[in-house]
């Protein structure tokens, strides 16, 4: 009831990631499949904003939350091994995209001028490749 849609949007982001173009970058593939969809969120943002709030004063909820983006980076992982991109590569390019795609989250529900999902998936994920560049 908390999560619905949940097991067809992470399927969608699996075939998107593994259907992207092989001369894509795996960070590419993935961000391009998030925001084919991010208008969705767009059009369902109070919801999204009573969601958030709700999980924030349950935190026995939260499990359940982790255990979501948990299956969202598996299946992100799966898709790019199915793209040949081997492990470690493959977990941990999985792994910060999810990170990103929670950031821009935040970011997007707590934003006072209310820009798109896109657009706060797009700067979270140029934040990740700045980032990455400091390493």
């Amino acid at each position: 009831m908390l999560f619905p849609g949940q097991d067809v949007f992470v399927a969608g982001i699996r075939e998107a990631v593994t259907a992207a173009p092989p001369e894509q970058s795996p960070l590419d593939a993935v961000l391009a499949a998030f925001t084919a969809g991010s208008d969705w969120f767009d059009r369902h943002r109070e919801a999204a904003l009573r969601h958030r709030q709700f999980l924030d004063a349950h935190a026995d909820l939260r499990e359940r939350e982790r255990a979501k983006a948990a299956a969202l980076g598996e299946a992100i992982a799966d898709a790019l091994h199915a793209r040949g991109l081997p492990d470690p590569a493959a977990t941990l390019t999985a792994a910060v995209c999810v990170a990103a795609h929670q950031l821009a989250a935040a970011r997007w529900l707590a934003d006072p001028e209310q820009g798109t999902f896109g657009h706060h998936l797009r700067a979270g994920f140029e934040d990740l490749r700045r980032t990455a560049r400091t390493w």
